[in-house]
């Protein structure tokens, strides 16, 4: 009697051990569980910036584009205005390309088209312009006002004969320049030498 009495206690004594032992290891799994769900922040990393070779093509698109406005949302230091549409801004886009080296150093080789230089070639041509406007005048009052000067649409007709002649044959005023472009935050950082091809020489652009 006395051994199934302590065969009882000892299974009484398991079996209490067994739930405390079960309650146990359920507490244990809550934090667990809860802690395998909470690092979700941990994962939320900030997006990666785009790589500097992409920022610069972008940057270089929307100049092509003549969209001034846009490139400069791209930089990290210069406004540019475009000094609107005419003749020098399609010439401009026709010769605009460029070649991207690298991808986290990029050096860009930019093909462009040096306006101050061609509106200067033009006006050497200007002379000649009205000696071929004169020559085929039938009257004097065709080509001058009352104090012998050219009338304004005589010297126009000679500027747009001038330029016409320069923007077909403008190989010699387009340039061909390496350089190297750095990017901040995702934004291209405006040096001397980009600044100089996007604006086709400066021309007519402003920047701060």
């Amino acid at each position: 009697m006395k051994k199934a009495i302590k065969l009882l206690t000892i299974s009484s004594v398991l079996l209490t051990l067994l739930v405390v032992g079960l309650v146990f290891l359920q507490l244990r799994s809550v934090p667990a569980a809860a802690e395998s769900s909470s690092p979700i922040a941990e994962t939320q990393k900030e997006p990666a910036l785009p790589d500097a070779a992409s920022i610069v093509s972008s940057f270089l698109q929307a100049v092509q584009q003549g969209d001034l406005a846009a490139a400069s949302q791209l930089t990290a230091n210069c406004t540019l205005s475009s000094p609107g549409e005419s003749v020098f801004s399609q010439a401009a886009r026709d010769c605009f390309s460029w070649t991207i080296q690298g991808t986290e150093e990029v050096t860009v080789s930019v093909t462009w088209l040096n306006l101050p230089e061609l509106v200067d070639a033009a006006a050497e041509q200007v002379p000649d312009q009205l000696k071929i406007i004169a020559d085929g005048a039938s009257s004097p009052n065709e080509l001058y006002d009352a104090s012998r000067n050219y009338l304004p649409e005589v010297k126009e007709q000679a500027w747009e004969a001038a330029l016409a002649a320069v923007l077909a044959d403008c190989e010699p005023y387009i340039h061909c320049d390496l350089i190297r472009v750095e990017t901040d935050h995702g934004l291209v950082v405006m040096n001397d030498e980009l600044y100089r091809a996007i604006t086709c020489g400066d021309f007519g652009a402003e920047h701060e």
